[in-house]
């Protein structure tokens, strides 16, 4: 990279004549100048915030051995162009706030407007003093002295805790913000606040959320929001047992609450779905769970809203043919098929008759031969579940 001509050049070639000026000068003892001194080829280098040994030392700590001297050169002085840049423009900032001494929210507003990195640290509100440490020649920040026993008492608060409740404001799509804007559903705190109760909060706030949902009469137009969080939960989501569990409270929630009908939106198709996919589900990912139990209070819930939401015809003979088809498969396990004959007893006359009956002929000889070929205990009292469920529709 050309440069230009250094500094000692251009002194050379501007130099006037000694000769010349002798021969001009017509009184006084000729004039005679010192020979200047050479500058040292190392005020550049000794006046590098940023040497190569340390340039060197960095790239290999961070995983790049093999600089050569040429690029270390160059980096170095890339940094030493980047600071004076710096407090050129920290510099700049001091003098338009009318200061008089640098602070540190100066140098970090000029790394803002360069683009730099933001640092952290270093932001103390009152005077700060240092030691020298002679032994590794760095100065380290002394310990202030806090009295805690003072602090505590300056920051103490008493309260009472009171009963969980959950705040929020209602915003109805017809209705309007104070900016005049029309509020939609993202603009709703309350469903905002009830969603994160949902997934996020105690067990005594979820209670009062699901209790809001069950008797409130203004959610009518964000049920559809609800059982959408509830469908992308199941089939995004982990199947963790807590969770599972929540998401069948709140449809529930919103089957019990005599106020709303969310039947006219896509959102029930959603619901339904996953209820069956929680019904037929392999695994749910909790050692502690009741697996037996979330199963059974899916296919109950399933069935109750596939008659209450008016799922259409179609569909429904969709979800009874998955429920037999999960039955008749020889792979699926016991817990799998103890949900379907479940959600298919619950079904009654709509499926006993025509459905259930003829395939429970065939289910059992699987179920035995099943039975008798998985040893456990555990297996057993799936099995006996099973044929627990299944007399009590013979008696019924």
């Amino acid at each position: 990279m050309d440069v230009g001509p250094q500094p000692m050049e251009i002194a050379e070639q501007v130099e006037p004549d000694t000769s010349s000026t002798q021969s001009t000068s017509q009184e006084g003892p000729p004039v005679t100048k010192k020979p200047r001194k050479k500058k040292s080829q190392t005020v550049d280098h000794e006046l590098k915030m940023f040497c190569k040994r340390s340039v060197y030392l960095t790239g290999s700590r961070i995983g790049i051995p093999s600089l050569s001297e040429e690029v270390c050169d160059l980096i170095s002085n890339e940094l030493f162009c980047k600071t004076r840049e710096l407090m050129f423009v920290a510099k700049i900032i001091l003098h338009q706030n009318k200061r008089d001494m640098l602070t540190t929210h100066d140098v970090d507003k000029a790394i803002k407007l360069l683009g730099g990195v933001q640092l952290y640290g270093h932001h103390n509100a009152g005077e700060t003093s240092y030691t020298l440490d002679t032994k590794k020649n760095v100065f380290v920040e002394n310990d202030e002295e806090i009295d805690v026993y003072e602090e505590s008492l300056q920051q103490f608060r008493a309260f009472h805790r009171g009963e969980p409740y959950i705040q929020g404001a209602w915003v109805m799509p017809e209705e309007s913000t104070d900016n005049g804007n029309n509020a939609g559903h993202e603009e709703s705190s309350y469903y905002v606040q009830i969603c994160k109760t949902l997934m996020l909060g105690s067990l005594a706030h979820k209670r009062v959320a699901l209790l809001d949902l069950k008797s409130n009469p203004k959610i009518g137009p964000y049920c559809p929001y609800f059982l959408n969080l509830v469908a992308l939960t199941v089939k995004k989501g982990p199947q963790h047992g807590l969770i599972t569990t929540t998401m069948i409270d709140t449809v529930s929630c919103i089957a019990e609450n005599r106020f709303v009908d969310p039947s006219p939106f896509l959102a029930v198709n959603r619901a339904v779905n996953s209820l069956l996919k929680i019904v037929i589900e392999k695994n749910i990912e909790s050692s502690n769970c009741d697996d037996l139990g979330i199963r059974l209070r899916a296919g109950l819930l399933l069935s109750k809203v596939m008659i209450l939401w008016s799922i259409e015809l179609k569909q429904q003979m969709d979800i009874v043919r998955h429920l037999l088809q999960h039955l008749l498969d020889n792979t699926a396990p016991f817990q799998t098929q103890y949900g379907v004959i479940v959600t298919l007893t619950a079904l009654r006359q709509r499926t006993l008759d025509f459905y259930y009956w003829p395939v429970i002929e065939r289910y059992l000889p699987q179920l035995e031969i099943k039975s008798s070929a998985k040893r456990g205990d555990s297996l057993m009292v799936y099995s006996q579940y099973i044929m627990g469920v299944i007399l009590v529709n013979i008696i019924e």
